[in-house]
């Protein structure tokens, strides 16, 4: 083999493990145009961010890469293809379909101002799916809290319910010692003030996960993407 064929050979190589080692990122906060949130780019893409825009990233290993225009060049040249894709793919979801979130980080925390002061918190006005983080730590949140109300719990497909006082002045409820909450589960939730009744379905976090975009991640697939929404706003 000539030494050009040996040099083409290697340059070949380079080329096909530099695509093998690419690693993904997914843009979950965006102020600055034609990037838009759930947009999934090359750690090696380059792009443009101009000055005063901020474009927020998660890479595959869950870190947060942060861009401040003006910038020019690729978000993070040091990552590489290490890391789990389906954090990416998963986060990319939240910001897909009819009706998504495309704001940026500024809006985000806007939003999450009006709802719980923490994303792990179950709000009761909302019907659907709600994550904790265990177990002993599930609590549920209100957004009027200027009278004192009840709470009445029942399981769907199980015997037994439960009531729970909720004090004036108080915004947070721990979930009941003596009422199981099992991973999964369906529940019906009531205020004694309030004539809708909310069905709501509580995923627990399995133990372990890494960080707070796994964390995120998580809850995406589970269903809670207005909570893992607000966890990824924690990012700045």
């Amino acid at each position: 083999m000539t030494s050009a064929r040996v040099t083409l050979a290697a340059t070949t190589l380079a080329v096909m493990a530099s695509y093998a080692l690419a690693a993904e990122m997914v843009v979950v906060a965006s102020t600055a145009p034609g990037i838009e949130p759930g947009q999934v780019v090359e750690s090696s893409a380059r792009f443009k961010v101009p000055a005063g825009a901020t474009v927020t990233l998660i890479s595959q290993s869950g870190k947060p890469v942060i861009v401040k225009g003006p910038f020019a060049g690729a978000p993070s040249g040091n990552e590489d293809a290490k890391g789990d894709t389906s954090v990416v793919s998963s986060l990319a979801k939240l910001f897909s379909g009819p009706g998504a979130e495309t704001s940026g980080l500024g809006a985000m925390r806007s939003t999450r101002t009006k709802g719980p002061p923490e994303p792990w918190l179950i709000d009761v006005s909302r019907s659907g799916n709600h994550c904790v983080s265990a177990p002993q730590e599930a609590a549920f949140w209100r957004r009027a809290n200027r009278t004192s109300t009840t709470l009445g719990l029942r399981q769907l497909s199980q015997d037994g319910s439960a009531e729970v006082n909720w004090l004036r002045g108080a915004d947070t409820l721990r979930w009941p010692e003596d009422f199981p909450l099992v991973d999964g589960g369906e529940y019906i939730a009531r205020l004694k003030h309030d004539n809708t009744a909310r069905k709501i379905i509580v995923h627990v976090a399995p133990a372990g996960l890494p960080g707070i975009a796994h964390e995120a991640a998580w809850m995406a697939e589970q269903g809670c993407t207005t909570q893992a929404k607000a966890l990824l706003a924690g990012f700045r």
